[in-house]
């Protein structure tokens, strides 16, 4: 089975050659893509300050 990836730009264009009814499809799903990756940036945002106290107490600890 063959994945094809297309941008999103490239999609609405092919999607407004086929008619409403998917470009609503295309919005929806560009929409479920931002907020997957506002989520996947919070989750990297937690990790990293998570890492930043652990990297804080290392060096207070090596300082003792």
């Amino acid at each position: 089975m063959s994945v094809i990836v297309m941008s999103a730009s490239a999609r609405r264009n092919l999607l407004s050659q086929t008619g409403s009814s998917t470009s609503a499809l295309a919005c929806s799903d560009e929409d479920a893509a931002c907020r997957q990756a506002r989520r996947a940036r919070a989750q990297i945002a937690i990790s990293a300050f998570a890492l930043a106290g652990e990297a804080k107490d290392s060096v207070l600890h090596l300082m003792r």
